[in-house]
């Protein structure tokens, strides 16, 4: 409970499809996605020159996903910072 409200976890399976069932009309839901498994896997060091590539306007990170992942820090921008996160 968070000021009166219900948290409720779900979780996919491997092919990361999901479906909310039961909800009721006219009451608003927060979906906060996370992970339980080994955060560093699959980081490569690609992953980080693909970012330095993307901070220095070279070339963009082409998915909703990869801006996702390559902001580490959570600070809704990809900076030199989440490299160093990432580097730690």
């Amino acid at each position: 409970m968070n000021n009166g409200q219900l948290k409720t976890e779900m979780s996919t399976v491997n092919d990361g499809k999901y479906a909310f069932y039961s909800l009721d009309l006219g009451l608003n839901y927060e979906i906060k996605p996370s992970r339980n498994d080994d955060p560093l896997n699959g980081v490569t060091t690609a992953d980080i020159v693909k970012m330095q590539k993307h901070i220095l306007g070279q070339e963009e990170l082409n998915s909703p996903y990869k801006l996702i992942a390559a902001d580490v820090n959570r600070s809704q921008s990809i900076t030199a910072a989440d490299i160093s996160e990432i580097r730690n």
